[in-house]
């Protein structure tokens, strides 16, 4: 039986969703598989750095957060201090992965492509190794002449491959991979908005309270689903917002919760940060989407890819959310365009093409 090891990460919440979902579909092929987070196996003070300093930088200092995204991805030798820095690739590949033996690395975090990375340079792992990237924008951690095939939500610009020294023919856009359920009953033409979906990730975001403030003004009958994740701050402030809606305007506040695809089935519109992951699931799914907020770093460059291709909506210059959903009430068929546009780009997403690209690998072991 072949054994697969998993890297992933808890800076958020995709890159845990993303390796939990192919776990699941690789032990239904008949392998082993053991996810591992790389933070947490490599020492106490790195896990609460990383983890807990990712959460605080994105929500309270994104500026500040923006900008090392930034510099990580114009400078690659910063991220050979982040492994320094953060990564006991000895002692980890000693405890975690030597004694699993793994047939193949497969990585759903960056910091995992930078560990692989050195790994097989130092010829301690010698397995193939498969990379996701669980955003619309290919980070310069994720670059590694080490990676045999990346798997991806969409093409990527040739120059800025061919800059980072990555063979084109590696890259498989077979779609970030997210659970079975939203690749099923795909939506038919939406109508109109009956019922919208207002989420901010499993962080849950402030600008939600404006977005609310906004869904308020908007004319007609509706029923809105809220979704605040671990945010309980969030939850309490919105409370009081909810319990004055006008009548005719149902509006659920929910915490988190493990009813996301039961929303997307009943929801017309979906309105959202850029998450790769979340984003992935609405265009698997065939749900419009608009987004009025996003984290700094790789949420803005998965917007500029989703607006370039024509996949969501977005307030720009004086537009805001309230702007673009009173356009949707006079003209409803936007989101059938919307729909169409979403179609097209998925065409090629397919959870199987992703599961049988990793097995392929494991039968012709590492490139060369």
């Amino acid at each position: 039986m072949k054994k697969i090891m998993i890297f992933s990460g808890s800076t958020g919440n995709g890159h845990n969703q993303v390796a939990k979902v192919l776990k699941q579909r690789l032990i239904e092929e008949g392998m082993t598989v053991l996810i591992v987070d790389i933070l947490k196996e490599s020492s106490p003070w790195v896990d609460l750095m990383i983890n807990d300093g990712y959460s605080l930088m994105v929500s309270k200092f994104p500026r500040i957060y923006g900008r090392l995204y930034d510099f990580t991805n114009e400078y690659p030798r910063s991220n050979r201090l982040i492994r320094r820095l953060t990564l006991e690739e000895k002692r980890f590949f000693r405890r975690v992965v030597e004694p699993f033996d793994p047939d193949l690395i497969l990585t759903t975090h960056p910091f995992g492509v930078i560990l692989a990375d050195h790994l097989k340079k130092k010829q301690r792992l010698t397995s193939p190794l498969v990379a996701v990237i669980t955003d619309f924008h290919f980070h310069e951690a994720y670059a590694s002449q080490q990676v045999d095939a990346y798997i991806a939500g969409g093409p990527f610009p040739t120059e800025s491959l061919a800059e980072k020294r990555i063979d084109p023919s590696r890259i498989f856009p077979w779609g970030i991979p997210v659970k079975p359920v939203f690749y099923e009953n795909k939506k038919g033409p939406i109508q109109g908005l009956a019922t919208i979906l207002l989420m901010g990730g499993s962080l849950g975001m402030k600008d939600m309270v404006h977005a609310l403030r906004d869904l308020r003004q908007v004319t007609g009958d509706f029923k809105v689903h809220v979704v605040c994740g671990n945010n309980e701050k969030l939850y309490q402030t919105l409370k009081p917002l909810v319990k004055d809606f006008p009548e005719g305007k149902e509006v659920v506040l929910h915490g988190f919760t493990d009813r996301i695809p039961e929303f997307f089935e009943e929801a017309d519109l979906l309105i959202t940060k850029p998450g790769g992951i979340t984003t992935t699931e609405a265009l698997v799914k065939g749900l419009p989407m608009v987004v009025p907020y996003y984290f700094q770093g790789q949420e803005k460059e998965n917007l500029k890819f989703l607006k370039e291709n024509q996949l969501v909506l977005s307030p720009t210059g004086k537009e805001t959310l309230f702007t673009i959903l009173s356009q949707i009430k006079e003209r409803p068929e936007i989101l059938k365009t919307l729909q169409e546009k979403m179609a097209a780009f998925t065409r090629g997403y397919s959870l199987d093409q992703a599961v049988t690209l990793i097995k392929s690998h494991l039968e012709e072991g590492p490139s060369a």
